[in-house]
């Protein structure tokens, strides 16, 4: 109740003007109702630019969602882990990513942009085994911000090498 008070005012935002609740899906879109149009990169690598795809599946941080045709409209924040693309061909083709963000907008775009991001083929399983024995060995030394820093690099290569051993 407090929180309602604090920032429905009537002249702010009031809630009792909105009578008809109703769940906002995105538009059907030109391209049709199965398929979304997907923009997916990095800073320094753009492997889809608006290109129309079957579904897009994501590493959000309440767990993995797919997103396909007339999606609800959403913003969310990703956690390590895989992102998995199904092209319309039947194809599927899958990139890890460290984190990032993705949008699915009101007309059936979607962005989905990460910090970093490679495919299985890239990643040297050893590398990410001593990076993850470093940072469980970082968990027991030093203060609170080694400590944060040792729980945020077990997450990301626990999920690197996962992705990376998956057959």
């Amino acid at each position: 109740m407090f929180i309602r008070r604090a920032l429905c005012r009537e002249k702010m935002f009031n809630l009792n003007s909105y009578k008809n609740f109703s769940r906002l899906f995105s538009s059907e879109t030109s391209s049709g109702i199965g398929t979304v149009k997907l923009s997916f990169g990095s800073p320094g690598v753009s492997l889809f630019v608006n290109e129309e795809v079957s579904g897009v599946t994501v590493p959000g941080m309440e767990g993995d969602f797919e997103i396909v045709g007339k999606h609800i409209p959403t913003l969310a924040v990703l956690r390590p882990g895989v992102v998995k693309v199904a092209t319309t061909q039947g194809r599927t083709q899958s990139y890890f990513v460290s984190s990032g963000t993705v949008t699915v907008n009101a007309d059936g775009s979607v962005q989905v942009s990460v910090e970093e991001l490679c495919e299985k083929k890239d990643i040297d399983i050893s590398k990410v085994q001593n990076a993850l024995a470093s940072y469980l060995k970082m968990i027991n030394e030093g203060d609170e911000q080694k400590k944060a820093k040792s729980l945020i690099g077990q997450e990301v290569y626990r999920a690197m090498l996962a992705f990376a051993e998956e057959k």
